[in-house]
């Protein structure tokens, strides 16, 4: 399973908690890359099968995974 980048975003409720709330995201399969407790977002990876996992996480508001593309090369017969 491919992993994807994800963005969290953290309840108001739980702003106090917010590592808390990483180390629950990390248990439950995310790779952390950033905290930024000013705004209670946590950025990081993960499968994208475990993308429902972390939405259960008590005190998760949010997941975002990022959108990905891939353009074929100028010359190629599909574009």
């Amino acid at each position: 399973m491919a992993n994807v980048q994800v963005t969290v975003s953290v309840a108001d409720d739980h702003l106090d908690r917010l590592l808390e709330v990483a180390e629950d995201l990390q248990e439950h399969g995310m790779k952390i890359d950033q905290v930024m407790d000013q705004v209670g977002i946590v950025t990081g990876s993960c499968p994208s099968g475990d993308l429902p996992a972390l939405r259960q996480v008590p005190g998760v508001e949010h997941v975002e995974s990022a959108q990905t593309f891939h353009l074929s090369p100028p010359h190629s017969k599909i574009q």
